[in-house]
């Protein structure tokens, strides 16, 4: 398989080459304009190692939905869709729980588990996704151990005041959008509804049915939900900006998928996602600025799970509520020349209550309180050099609320990092962290197996990265980068409870390559290798050791824009629900969309898995078949 997926990919690479015969003056600035997947280092300010972004543009974004269709042909990220039907993110094979996930820089609420699932949040309107995968410095607060991955909104246009966009999907599958925003001269206000329906996506024709799946529609996959976003900025006294954000979504019925090897059924009622913040920045003096956040970020739903097909057998009804609610301050200090000092504090409850028909019948109530500070300092030192370095200490308070509370240590965290620049490299990057991973509210409550003398996971990770950009025909930019990560006291199931006890390793090497083989074609290549052989007796499920993606950004005539992707994902371990495992098979995809935009306006149209590829990301859980999408974007006035 992976010897195929090369030959694939070093024909589209000879064909793309046969264009690049005509030099046009133009093609180097066009070339670095790029807007596939690219890497950058420096921004935002929190980034010690490489920030990897991913642009949402009128040529990029065709049948995503939600934030689980951005996360999907990165390199070196892994997502797939399991029990319960949440997502599973995972960065150079650090968990979904150890990534935090955030919107305009606000962390969104993991709950119980950790975890942020990202096909419950729509997709609003969506500027860029900017992704750590490496050394992550301490003021990106606590719980980053992972990686960060921030979704980054588009702001208000002066022209514009309502804009209308739909995408369409097989078997009644469409999201609709309506967004009123304008920026005025000192202030700006963003409102996004979107109507989210699908009933259940088609399987691969090649898909055998099993006792308990048609092999048709998947099973128990339709539902619907709506969302309402908004937020307000304004400037006051010239310098100073506060705004306010709020959010709402909700689902009345959302029904999840099971293994197509059990004949249960789950499903969610009464589901609902809700924030809020408060936000304020200050210029203090010219070389002092201030950013201030007080967030709320909650949800909460009734799970059912039924035994049998009928649904007459309630076996599990449980009502879950949980929020986080905190403060995070950031201060950034110019001081000399081309010196900037940045300080954050943060402060955060998290809350969470279960109850249900079985080991929690009399409720379940408890808390954690998570508290840090962090320094970050940045020095351009030559034209050539840059370092930067900084360090974090944060505590917790664990309380099971009206028994008793636990204050944990300090831990300390911290971050260094350099960039060279034009010497043997346009740019070279090196960076190196130790992060702290707090325990999950399950690691630490569950009746059954929770432990509340849990220890955080530390990780070390290393990466360096190598970026040239030179011209052979035609402009070509290469990224190498090469990483290594240790985690210490990983928590697992050890016996009846959660311990501290395990300790793994990975390391890896990925390329991105842009070229700008014509000047109405862009080729982007990226693959990522990463050995998981280091730990014998700890597998890292659904990781491919090998990824490839490749995407061809084309500008047909009438100014039509193509782009057209292929994905490999190699052979991956899966568990079931006891434990067993199994091997998936190594499967490549191919999707191609055409876009083309009529001044503000614009229609998309693409088809998903061309060959119709049956394949799992998880064991149990078979994804889409063929699928076509159809999107119309309207600025109305």
């Amino acid at each position: 398989m992976m010897r195929r997926a090369f030959t694939i990919i070093i024909m589209i690479i000879a064909v793309c080459g046969l264009f690049a015969a005509e030099k046009d003056s133009t093609a180097t600035r066009k070339y670095y304009r790029l807007d596939g997947i690219r890497v950058i280092a420096k921004e935002p300010q929190e980034s010690i190692g490489t920030i990897t972004v991913k642009n949402l543009n009128k040529e990029n974004i065709a049948g995503e939905i939600n934030f689980y269709d951005t996360m999907k042909g990165v390199t070196g990220v892994a997502v797939t869709i399991g029990a319960k039907g949440e997502s599973n993110l995972r960065i150079r094979a650090f968990q979904k729980k150890d990534v935090k996930i955030m919107v305009d820089g606000r962390t969104l609420n993991g709950g119980y588990f950790g975890n942020v699932n990202l096909q419950e949040i729509p997709l609003f309107d969506v500027e860029e996704v900017q992704m750590v995968k490496g050394p992550v410095s301490s003021l990106y607060g606590f719980n980053s151990m992972g990686g960060a991955v921030n979704y980054i909104t588009k702001k208000p246009s002066s022209d514009d005041w309502l804009k209308l966009s739909t995408v369409v999907k097989r078997n009644n599958t469409h999201n609709t959008k309506a967004v009123l925003a304008h920026d005025f001269q000192n202030w700006d206000f963003w409102v996004n509804y979107s109507y989210n329906h699908t009933d259940g996506f088609m399987l691969s024709k090649d898909f055998t049915p099993t006792p308990f799946e048609n092999g048709k529609v998947r099973n128990y996959d339709n539902n619907s939900s709506w969302d309402l976003q908004s937020k307000v900025n304004m400037t006051v006294f010239d310098y100073q900006t506060i705004g306010v954000t709020m959010g709402y979504t909700r689902a009345d019925v959302k029904n999840v998928p099971n293994s197509i090897h059990e004949s249960k059924v789950r499903q969610f009622t009464d589901w609902a996602r809700y924030n809020a913040s408060l936000l304020a920045a200050w210029t203090h003096t010219a070389d002092i600025e201030s950013s201030h956040r007080a967030y709320y970020d909650g949800f909460d739903n009734r799970y059912h799970e039924y035994r049998d097909q009928s649904m007459s057998y309630d076996s599990q009804n449980s009502w879950v509520e949980s929020y986080a609610i905190g403060y995070e301050g950031k201060v950034k200090m110019n001081y000399l020349e081309h010196h900037f000092a940045n300080m954050m504090v943060k402060t955060e409850r998290q809350y969470y209550y279960r109850t249900d028909i079985a080991g929690y019948q009399d409720g379940l109530e408890n808390a954690t309180y998570t508290n840090s500070i962090a320094f970050f300092n940045m020095s351009q030192l030559t034209n050539i050099l840059e370092v930067s370095g900084g360090f974090g200490i944060s505590h917790s308070i664990r309380d099971v609320i009206g028994e008793k509370t636990i204050n944990t240590p300090a831990y300390f965290d911290f971050s260094a990092g350099a960039t060279v620049r034009d010497v043997f490299f346009d740019k070279i990057v090196m960076g190196v962290s130790k992060n702290v991973q707090y325990p999950t509210m399950r690691h630490l409550f569950s009746n059954s197996r929770g432990n509340l003398d849990l220890d955080p996971e530390n990780a070390y990770k290393y990466e360096v990265s190598f970026l040239n950009t030179f011209d052979f025909i035609r402009p070509i930019s290469l990224t190498n980068t090469i990483f290594y990560n240790h985690v210490y006291d990983m928590i697992d199931r050890k016996g009846a409870k959660y311990e501290n006890y395990l300790e793994v390793k990975n390391r890896g090497w990925e390329t991105a390559l842009m070229l700008n083989v014509h000047k109405n074609a862009d080729l982007e290549f990226n693959y990522g290798y990463i050995d998981l052989s280091m730990n014998k007796d700890y597998p890292y499920y659904e990781v491919p050791e090998n990824q490839v993606t490749c995407i061809l950004h084309y500008r047909l005539p009438f100014d039509v824009r193509m782009k057209y992707q292929f994905d490999y994902y190699d052979t991956r371990i899966s568990p079931d629900d006891n434990d067993r495992e199994f091997t998936l098979d190594a499967y490549n995809l191919h999707q191609i969309s055409f876009s083309k935009s009529f001044g503000k306006n614009r229609v998309v149209l693409g088809l998903e898995n061309i060959f119709d590829v049956d394949y799992a990301d998880e064991y149990g859980f078979p994804a889409a078949g063929r699928n076509f999408n159809l999107g119309i974007e309207m600025v109305l006035f």
